[in-house]
C-alpha cells in the first residue's frame, strides 16, 4: 500500500486533493499502540491495507483489510471486503467441482488443510466448509490442522482436492514437490495466500512443467495482473491504470493490483456523484450506492439493513462485494494465453441442507438396516449411561473462560430466608423452586453462566456488564409479576419490618406502612437482593462439578456488594457501572449512592442502585464500616468523574507523590492511549475506579490522574499496614484510628447524590493545601516525533473534519525530560489545555489546538526539523 498510494495520486492520475493519506509502520506487537497514538493525535476516517483481526477499529471505515492468513468473514458494518472472502472461495470451488475434477479426473473429495490456525479458527472454518459441501451435496471435507513449525507435506492427499489455507515460504517447495510426485493431485490456495507468496510461487513453478503449473489453482475477481496485451488493457481500465503506474513486469503482482483497487474504490465512492462526500458519509455512501463500478471492476451489492415484510422483519447484512470470481491456475499467471479453469461467477451465498438421494441401492439399504439394528442395541445398552451424563453434565458454552478479559459476576440472595423457613415451612419449598426457575430462565435468556447455587443464593458469571445488569433488573420485574399463589410471604416481610421498629432506633420501615394498592404495585413474593461487580478473575475448571468457577477479588467484591443490599434491590459497583457503554448507562434508571464501606475491603467503594422497579424504597445499605463520602458539590456525571481525576494531578504529596513519579517514569515510553490500557489491570487489582474521560480533560491529564489515584491507594494501604504493625499490643485500636482518620481511603469520589433511602456517610478528610516550596520532582515533558526511514515529517496545520487519512504513518514518541521551570515557554503557558501546578508535582501538557491535527500530505514538502514543535 505504501508503494501504491504515492504513485496513484502523483501526476494527477487520481484526484486525491481532499484526501490526506499516511502510512503506518507497525509490527504485530506494536500495531494497537501505534494505531491508538494515531487516532489520539489525528483525525482518521478510513483505514486500508494490512491489519490484525484483534485490532479495535470501531467507528472507522475499513476498506479491503489484508490479514496475515485467510479466515472467516469479519461481520461488521464498517468493514468492506473487495477481494473474494473465504466463504465465497469455498462456494465457488464446490460449485465448480466438475471443472476442477476435469483437470485430472480426480474424485470430488476435498482435503481441507489449515496451517498454523488456532483451534477456534479451525472450528469456524470447518463449519463453513461443511455447510458449503452440504449445499452442493458433496462429501463432507476432511479437515487437517497443521501446527506451527510443521510441514504440511504429510497432510496432503494425492487422491483428493487439497484446499490449503495459511501457506508459508516453506510450504511452497512442499506443494511443488507434492504435485511433481503425484500426477493426479490438485492443490487449491486462497487469493490471500497467493498475494503473500506470489513472487516465491511464480519463481518456483516457472521451473516446473506445465502439468504441475496447471494443478495449482486459486481464485480472483481481478483482471489478470500479468496480462498486458493491448486487448486486455483496452477491456480493463483498471489494468490500464495499473500498467501506467507500474510499467515494469516485476511489479505486475496481485497484491499491488489489489491495493490499487482499494484506492480506486475509495476515490469512486467519494467522487462518484461528481462531488466529494464528507468523511462521515463515506460508509453511508458505499451502502447507499450498493453496487460500485471501480474502473470496470464491479463490486457489491453492499447492504446492511432490515425491512419489514408480511412474514416479519427480514435483515440482510452483506459487507463483501467481489463479483465475477474465477478459478485460474499458476500456469495462466505465467502464460496469459492459457484459459481460466472456470468462467466468472458471483456466488449467491445461499446455503441449503443436504438433499436426500432419490433412490438407494440394495447395498445401501442393507447397510442402513444393519446400522439401525446395531444402533438400537447400543442405545438400549447405553441408556443408563446417557441418563447419567445428561443429569450430571453441564453446558459450559456460556461460561467466560478468558482470564485476560473482565468478567461481570452477580450474587443473589433471598432476604430473611431463614426467618421465612421458620415461619412458613409449607410454602417455602414451592417458593424456592419458583425462584430458581425464574432466575435460570433469565440466565439462559441473557447468555450468562450459572456458576453455583448455595442454598437459595446464586452466583452467575456474564461476559458483558450489560447482560449482567439486564439480567439483574429483569429478576426483580419477573419476581414481581410472578403468581406466588399466596400473600403469606408479603405479610411475613411486613411483620419482620415492624418488628425492627421496636429494636432499631430511627428505623423507618420501607414497605410495612404502604397502602395495599401501593404495596401491590411495588412488591410481591420473595425479595431478592443482587450485587454486581466487574473485574479480572482467576478462572478454573472444576473436575468434580464439570463446570467453571471464579476466584479472587472480583468474586469477593461481588459477594460483599450483594451482602450490603436489601431485598428487592440491585446494587452495582462503580467498576460494573463504568463497564457499560454511554448509551447503555443512559438507558438505565439508577441512583448514585456514593462510596460505601464493605466488610473486608480496606477502602470505600462507589455504589450505584439500579432502579429495576421504579418507586421502590429501601432501607440504608447494610454497611459494616464507615465509608468516605466525596465532596458534596460533585455529581455523578462523567465530566465530574474525570474532573475529580484531573484534580488529583496537582493535589498529592508525600509518599503518594513519589509513587506517582515512579509510575509516570515506568509508563513514559508508551503512547498515552497504551498507558491508559496498561493501567487497567493494576487499577482493577487495587480496586481503583476509572471513570470515562470527559471531552474537557486531555488524554494526558486523564492518564496522570489515573496514576495519581493508584499512587494514593498504594501509599495509604502501605501506611495502614505500617501503622498496624508498629504497635504489637494495640492492633485493633490502631485500625480504629486508621478508619476514623480516613487514611484507608483518601480518594475523592465523583458522585454524592443519594435517594430512595440510601444514607450518605461523610468523612472529615480535608485536602492538603498547596505548598509554595519548589520541588525537585517537578518535570515537564517535551514530546518530539522521531523520524522514519530517514525522513522527518512535520505536523500539518489544524485539521478540518473534511480531511481523510488512508492507512496511517508510523511515528514514535520520544520523552525528553527537562527540569528547568523557566524552560516552559509562554506559548505553552497560554495554549496548554490543562497545565496544573501542585505542591509537589508539575505536569506540563502539549499545547493543542481546539481541532485535531491534520496529517501532512505526502505531496507537501517535508519539514527539516520538528524539535521545536512542542
Amino acid at each position: 500500500m505504501a508503494k501504491v498510494i504515492p504513485l496513484a495520486i502523483s501526476e494527477e492520475r487520481l484526484d486525491f486533493s481532499a484526501f490526506n493519506p499516511a502510512t503506518l509502520n507497525a509490527t504485530q506487537t506494536t500495531a494497537q499502540g501505534v494505531l491508538d497514538w494515531e487516532f489520539l493525535n489525528y483525525s482518521v476516517d478510513v483505514v486500508t491495507g494490512p491489519l490484525l483481526r484483534s485490532i479495535d477499529l470501531s467507528g472507522l471505515l475499513v476498506i479491503s483489510p489484508v490479514f496475515n492468513r485467510p479466515n472467516v468473514l469479519v461481520e461488521k458494518e464498517n468493514y468492506l471486503f473487495l477481494m473474494p472472502t473465504l466463504e465465497q472461495e469455498m462456494y465457488v470451488m464446490y460449485s465448480e467441482l466438475s471443472s476442477v475434477r476435469a483437470l485430472t479426473s480426480i474424485g470430488e473429495d476435498v482435503n481441507l488443510v489449515l496451517h498454523e490456525y488456532t483451534s477456534a479458527n479451525v472450528k469456524d472454518i470447518s463449519a463453513v466448509a461443511l455447510r458449503t459441501a452440504a449445499t452442493f451435496n458433496a462429501p463432507d471435507p476432511t479437515v487437517k490442522a497443521v501446527s506451527s513449525g510443521t510441514s504440511l507435506k504429510s497432510s496432503l492427499e494425492p487422491s483428493m482436492i487439497n484446499y490449503v489455507l495459511g501457506i508459508t515460504d516453506d510450504d511452497v517447495d512442499a506443494i511443488a514437490a507434492f504435485l511433481s510426485t503425484h500426477p493426479l493431485a490438485i492443490v487449491v490456495i486462497s487469493f490471500g495466500d497467493l498475494a503473500h507468496e506470489y513472487e516465491l510461487l511464480t519463481d518456483t513453478f516457472a521451473k516446473l512443467p506445465n502439468a504441475e503449473q496447471a494443478r495449482l489453482l486459486t481464485f480472483t475477481n481481478l483482471p489478470l495482473w500479468s496480462d498486458m496485451s493491448p486487448s486486455s488493457l483496452e477491456s480493463y481500465p483498471l489494468l490500464k491504470l495499473f500498467n501506467a503506474i507500474f510499467p515494469k513486469p516485476a511489479d505486475h503482482t496481485p497484491s499491488l493490483l489489489r491495493d490499487l483497487l482499494s484506492i480506486v474504490f475509495i476515490h469512486v465512492v467519494a467522487y462518484g456523484d461528481g462531488g466529494f462526500e464528507k468523511p462521515t458519509s463515506l460508509q453511508e455512501s458505499a451502502y447507499k450506492k450498493g453496487v460500485i463500478n471501480a474502473y470496470s471492476v464491479t463490486l457489491g451489492r453492499f447492504t446492511w439493513n432490515c425491512t419489514n415484510t408480511t412474514s416479519g422483519l427480514e435483515c440482510l447484512y452483506r459487507n463483501y462485494g467481489a463479483q465475477g470470481i474465477v478459478m485460474l491456475s499458476v500456469q495462466r499467471m505465467l502464460d496469459p494465453t492459457v484459459p481460466q479453469v472456470s468462467s466468472p461467477s458471483t456466488p449467491t451465498m445461499e446455503y441449503r441442507p443436504r438433499q436426500k438421494a432419490d433412490k438407494m441401492t440394495s447395498a445401501q439399504r442393507n447397510g442402513l438396516i444393519a446400522g439401525l439394528v446395531m444402533f438400537t442395541i447400543i442405545l438400549l445398552t447405553a441408556v443408563p449411561l446417557i441418563l447419567y451424563w445428561c443429569t450430571e453434565g453441564r453446558d459450559n458454552d456460556a461460561a467466560p473462560k478468558d482470564g485476560d478479559e473482565p468478567v461481570t459476576l452477580l450474587f443473589t440472595d433471598i432476604e430473611s430466608s431463614t426467618a421465612l423457613w421458620a415461619a412458613l415451612p409449607q410454602l417455602m419449598a414451592d417458593a424456592i423452586a419458583a425462584h430458581h426457575c425464574v432466575i435460570r430462565q433469565l440466565v439462559k435468556k441473557y447468555g450468562c453462566y450459572e456458576v453455583k447455587t448455595i442454598g437459595d443464593s446464586f452466583m452467575i458469571a456474564c461476559r458483558s456488564a450489560h447482560s449482567a445488569v439486564s439480567l439483574a433488573c429483569e429478576i426483580q420485574t419477573k419476581l414481581l409479576k410472578h403468581d406466588w399463589g399466596t400473600e403469606a410471604l408479603d405479610r411475613a416481610y411486613r411483620e419482620f419490618e415492624l418488628a425492627r421498629v421496636d429494636t432499631l432506633d430511627d428505623y423507618e420501615p420501607p414497605t410495612a406502612r404502604l397502602s395495599e394498592e401501593e404495596y401491590a404495585a411495588l412488591w410481591c413474593g420473595l425479595r431478592v437482593r443482587v450485587g454486581i461487580h466487574t473485574g479480572l478473575t482467576d478462572i478454573r475448571y472444576d473436575e468434580v462439578t464439570r463446570g467453571y468457577d471464579y476466584y479472587g477479588d472480583t468474586s469477593n467484591m461481588a459477594a460483599r456488594t450483594e451482602a450490603v443490599a436489601n431485598g428487592g434491590q440491585v446494587v452495582a459497583t462503580e467498576a460494573a457501572w463504568w463497564a457499560l457503554s454511554n448509551d447503555e448507562r443512559a438507558g438505565i434508571a439508577h441512583t448514585a449512592m456514593g462510596p460505601q464501606g464493605l466488610r473486608g475491603v480496606p477502602f470505600a467503594v462507589e455504589m450505584f442502585q439500579l432502579n429495576a422497579v421504579p418507586g421502590r424504597r429501601h432501607a440504608a445499605l447494610r454497611t459494616e464500616i464507615e465509608a468516605i463520602l466525596p465532596d458534596d458539590t460533585a455529581t455523578d456525571t462523567a465530566s465530574s468523574a474525570a474532573g475529580a481525576l484531573l484534580s488529583s494531578v496537582g493535589t498529592i504529596n508525600g509518599p503518594a507523590a513519589g509513587i506517582a513519579f515512579v509510575l509516570a517514569s515506568c509508563f513514559a515510553p508508551y503512547p498515552v492511549a497504551q498507558r491508559v490500557r496498561e493501567l487497567q489491570p493494576l487499577l482493577s487489582k487495587w480496586g481503583v475506579g476509572a471513570p470515562p474521560r470527559s471531552r474537557l480533560v486531555s488524554e494526558e491529564d486523564y492518564c496522570q490522574g489515573l496514576m495519581n489515584r493508584l499512587a494514593i491507594r498504594i501509599a495509604t494501604v502501605s501506611q495502614a499496614r505500617q501503622r498496624m504493625g508498629s504497635n504489637e499490643t494495640g492492633v485493633s485500636g490502631d485500625l480504629q484510628n486508621i478508619i476514623s482518620s480516613g487514611v484507608l481511603n483518601p480518594l475523592l469520589g465523583e458522585g454524592s447524590f443519594i435517594s430512595d433511602g440510601a444514607r450518605a456517610r461523610h468523612s472529615g478528610l480535608t485536602a492538603v493545601p498547596p505548598s509554595a516550596e519548589p520541588s525537585a520532582m517537578r518535570e515537564s515533558r517535551l514530546w518530539r516525533r522521531s523520524t522514519m526511514n530517514g525522513l522527518t515529517l512535520s505536523r500539518g496545520p489544524s485539521s478540518r473534519k473534511e480531511s481523510l487519512s488512508v492507512n496511517t504513518a508510523g511515528f514514535h514518541d520520544d520523552v525528553v525530560p527537562f527540569t528547568a521551570q523557566a524552560s516552559r515557554r509562554f506559548s505553552e503557558e497560554h495554549n496548554s489545555r490543562s497545565a496544573s501546578i501542585s505542591c509537589e508535582v508539575v505536569v506540563v501538557r502539549m499545547p493543542m489546538k481546539l481541532g485535531r491535527r491534520r496529517r501532512p500530505s505526502l505531496l507537501e514538502p517535508l519539514a527539516e526539523d520538528v524539535a521545536d514543535e512542542a
